[in-house]
């Protein structure tokens, strides 16, 4: 179990430095702290982005839905937790005061609750990885 840990943590740091947006495991705390971890040395590392970028950020975002293989999972919602980073250029929004330049935090939501309550997939990593194609999609 130590060495899972171990190798589960080492995985988990790398993909993250290569830029995976989701990862599934099952010590959430542990992994957690090393995302938390592995994020904070690369902001130190990049070049600030300009000023008129920007960022809406969902953290644990709860939406209950069915997903997974087991026939009750399909049948029963259950609570997954989304944790996104959205980048958009709010620039001209911000120029000349103007809602229809920006993405609303509450439209983000919505999409993703949205998405997750309408679709029913087998596995996590699906439901995961359609949600963030979803997102980019209509916000990049």
């Amino acid at each position: 179990p130590e060495t899972r840990l171990s190798a589960t943590l080492d995985s988990t740091m790398l993909a993250v430095k290569q830029g995976v947006l989701f990862v599934r495991v099952h010590d959430v705390k542990e992994n957690r702290a090393v995302i938390n971890l592995q994020n904070n040395n690369l902001k130190y590392k990049k070049i600030k982005p300009e000023l008129h970028m920007n960022k809406i950020i969902l953290k644990d975002f709860e939406v209950k839905a069915c997903h997974g293989c087991n026939p009750e999972e399909k049948t029963n919602p259950q609570r997954f937790l989304f944790t996104a980073e959205v980048f958009y250029d709010f620039s001209q929004a911000a120029k000349n005061d103007d809602l229809t330049k920006t993405i609303s935090y509450s439209d983000v939501k919505k999409t993703l609750k949205s998405f997750c309550e309408n679709n029913c997939f087998d596995l996590i990593e699906t439901l995961a990885t359609r949600s963030a194609e979803v997102l980019l999609k209509k916000y990049h």
